[in-house]
C-alpha cells in the first residue's frame, strides 16, 4: 500500500526483532524534503504516511509502535526505527 497504492517509495523493507521494528524506505518520493534535512541535520517528528505505516503493521501483527529514530542512511534509503511498546 505504502508503495503501490500511495506511491511514497519505490520500495520499503521491514525488519523486526523482539523489541523493534525497523521501516527501510528505499528511495522516497519525498527526495528533496530528506535531503534538506539530512543537510541540516534535522530529524522529522511527524509524518502521517508513517504514522499510518505503523498503524496498519501493529494492527496487522498484534503490537503498538512508537517512533524511536529516523535514519537518513542515503539519499536513496531513509530508516524509520520503532519500538513495540
Amino acid at each position: 500500500m505504502f508503495v503501490n497504492v500511495f506511491g511514497l517509495s519505490e520500495g520499503l523493507g521491514i525488519n523486526e526483532d523482539d523489541k523493534t521494528v525497523v521501516f527501510e524506505v528505499i528511495k522516497p518520493t519525498l527526495d528533496l524534503f530528506l535531503k534538506r534535512l539530512m543537510e541540516e541535520n534535522l530529524k522529522p517528528y511527524v509524518c502521517p504516511f508513517m504514522y499510518l505505516l505503523s498503524e496498519i503493521y501493529g494492527y496487522s501483527n498484534g503490537c503498538r509502535l512508537m517512533l524511536s529514530d529516523v535514519i537518513p542512511e542515503s539519499e536513496e534509503m531513509v530508516k524509520l526505527v520503532f519500538k513495540k511498546i
